[in-house]
C-alpha cells in the first residue's frame, strides 16, 4: 500500500514538471525603427516603426510635427498597423517629430523608451533635414492660351537637362537657373518634357505635358530702353508677343517686358552686346550698344547685427557701411531708415567731429545712442550714432530692412539697402552682405564689425 502511494506521488510530480507554464516576458511598446538619419525629400513619406500595432485614436494628442521657422504646414501623420507615416514634407526645412508617451498600442500599452536603467515612459523627438523639391512648372510664357514658336518655362527650382528629352524635338534649347527656353520651327500644339532634373538634389521630375491652343501668334517690334550708371546698366525690352531675350549670354523670360541688370562694368566705357529676341512668331538677332557714365562714389550696407547676444540688445546692435567704390563718399547729408516706412529717419552723428568722409576701402559702424560697442573692437572703423528712432528704438528685428538715404541736390536718393529677407542668422550672429551680393550669417559670434567678411559660394 505504501509502495503504491509513493508511485502515485512520483507520477504526479513528473506530470507537474512536464506540463508547467513557461515564464512570459512583458512586451513593452517601443520604437524599433526611427526615421533614417539622412536628408529626406518632400515627395517621400517618412516612417517610424514600432514593435506593436498603434492605436490610431492616440496619434492626434501624442504626435506633433513642427518645422523650424515655419509653424504652419500641411504635413500629415497617420498610423498604419505598426508604422507612423508622415507625408507632405516641407521642402528646404528642418522637421522635428515629437512623440509623447500618450501614444499607445492597440492593447493599451503606453510608449516607453529603453535606457541603462530599464524601460520608462518618455517623450521622444527626432529632427531631420528636408531637402529641396523636384522641379515643377511655375509659369509658362506666353501661357497655355497661345501657340508660339518660342516657349519659356519657369520652374520652381534650378534645373538640369543633361538627361532630358523634349517631344517634339526643338530646334534650340537654352537653360539658365530655373528657366528653360524652347525654340521650334513650327509652333507646337503640345510639348512633353521628360527627365527634368534638379541641380541641388538627385532624381528627376515626373513627365510634364504642356498643351497650347490654336490661337495664332501675335507679336510686334520691341522697344529697348537702356539706363546706365557708372558700373551698371539696366536694359528693359518690351513688346507684345515677346517671350524671351538673350543678352550677352544672359537669359530672361518676359511677360511683355524683359529686364537685365549688367554689373561689373567699367565707368565711362562703351560695350557692344549680342542681343537675341524670341517672339511668338520669330527670332531676331541684333547688337545693343551700352555706354556707362563717369565714376561716382559707392557705399553698401555690408553687415547688420539685428539680434545680438548682449543685453540690452540696443547697445550691441550695429549697421556696418563699406565704401566699395573708387571715390570718397560724403555722409554729411545722409540718414538711416529702418523698415523702409519713413516713420523714423536718423541723421548720422560722428563720434569724431567732422568725420564724415569714407575713403575707398573704409568701414563705418552706425550705433544706437549710448552704445559702447566701438570700445570693444580694435578695427578702428568710422563711428556714427543715431538718436534711437531707428536702430535702437525697440531693437532691430530679423525682418526689418535698413536703408541709407543721401540728399543729392534736390533729390534724396537711396544709396545703400539691406532688404531684411535673410532669416538664417541665429541670436548673436550678424547678417553679412559681401561685395558679390551674397548674404550669409557671420562666421563668428558677435559678427565682424569693421572687418571685411565674405560669404561662401
Amino acid at each position: 500500500m505504501r509502495r503504491r502511494t509513493a508511485l502515485i506521488a512520483l507520477a504526479l510530480l513528473c506530470a507537474c514538471g512536464r506540463f508547467s507554464m513557461p515564464d512570459s516576458e512583458y512586451l513593452y511598446f517601443e520604437i524599433v525603427s526611427p526615421p533614417e538619419e539622412r536628408v529626406w525629400y518632400p515627395e517621400e513619406t517618412m516612417t517610424i516603426v514600432f514593435n506593436g500595432e498603434i492605436a490610431p485614436d492616440t496619434v492626434p494628442g501624442a504626435v506633433v510635427i513642427s518645422y523650424e521657422g515655419d509653424p504652419a504646414h500641411g504635413s500629415t501623420v497617420t498610423a498604419v498597423d505598426d508604422t507612423l507615416r508622415i507625408a507632405g514634407l516641407l521642402p528646404d526645412a528642418t522637421i522635428t517629430v515629437t512623440i509623447a508617451s500618450g501614444l499607445k498600442s492597440t492593447d493599451n500599452k503606453p510608449l516607453v523608451q529603453k535606457s541603462e536603467d530599464g524601460y520608462a515612459t518618455a517623450t521622444q523627438a527626432f529632427t531631420r533635414t528636408i531637402g529641396p523639391a523636384l522641379p515643377a512648372v511655375a509659369k509658362i510664357i506666353p501661357g497655355d492660351h497661345l501657340r508660339s514658336r518660342n516657349i519659356g518655362i519657369v520652374f520652381t527650382t534650378g534645373i538640369a537637362t543633361d538627361s532630358a528629352a523634349v517631344s517634339p524635338q526643338p530646334d534650340g534649347m537654352t537653360v539658365q537657373g530655373n528657366m528653360l527656353l524652347l525654340s521650334f520651327d513650327t509652333p507646337p500644339a503640345q510639348v512633353t518634357l521628360s527627365g527634368i532634373a534638379a541641380t541641388t538634389r538627385p532624381g528627376a521630375a515626373p513627365d510634364m505635358t504642356l498643351s497650347l491652343t490654336d490661337t495664332p501668334p501675335v507679336s510686334e517690334d520691341a522697344e529697348i530702353a537702356t539706363t546706365p550708371q557708372d558700373t551698371t546698366a539696366t536694359v528693359a525690352i518690351a513688346a507684345t508677343g515677346l517671350v524671351a531675350a538673350l543678352l550677352d549670354g544672359d537669359l530672361a523670360l518676359c511677360e511683355k517686358e524683359c529686364r537685365f541688370l549688367l554689373e561689373g562694368l567699367a565707368p565711362d566705357a562703351s560695350y557692344d552686346l549680342d542681343l537675341t529676341l524670341y517672339f511668338t512668331d520669330r527670332v531676331e538677332t541684333t547688337t545693343l550698344a551700352v555706354a556707362t557714365l563717369p565714376p561716382v562714389p559707392h557705399i553698401m550696407i555690408s553687415e547688420v547685427m539685428h539680434t545680438p547676444a548682449g543685453t540690452p540688445e540696443k547697445s550691441w546692435e550695429f549697421v556696418e557701411l563699406y565704401n566699395h567704390g573708387e571715390l570718397d563718399f560724403d555722409l554729411s547729408l545722409c540718414t538711416i531708415d529702418d523698415n523702409g516706412d519713413g516713420a523714423g529717419e536718423d541723421p548720422l552723428t560722428p563720434l569724431v567731429e567732422n568725420d564724415l568722409i569714407l575713403q575707398p576701402g573704409d568701414f563705418a559702424l552706425i550705433l544706437g545712442g549710448g552704445s559702447q560697442l566701438h570700445l570693444s573692437i580694435d578695427t578702428h572703423p568710422h563711428i556714427y550714432f543715431v538718436d534711437d528712432t531707428t536702430i535702437a528704438d525697440n531693437g532691430l528685428t530679423s525682418t526689418e530692412s535698413v536703408s541709407i538715404h543721401c540728399l543729392t541736390g534736390e533729390d534724396k536718393l537711396q544709396v545703400a539697402h539691406y532688404d531684411g529677407l535673410f532669416r538664417k542668422a541665429d541670436r548673436g550672429y550678424s547678417v553679412v552682405i559681401d561685395t558679390t551680393g551674397r548674404v550669409c550669417a557671420s562666421a563668428e559670434p558677435d559678427g565682424s564689425p569693421g572687418t571685411a567678411e565674405s560669404c561662401p559660394e
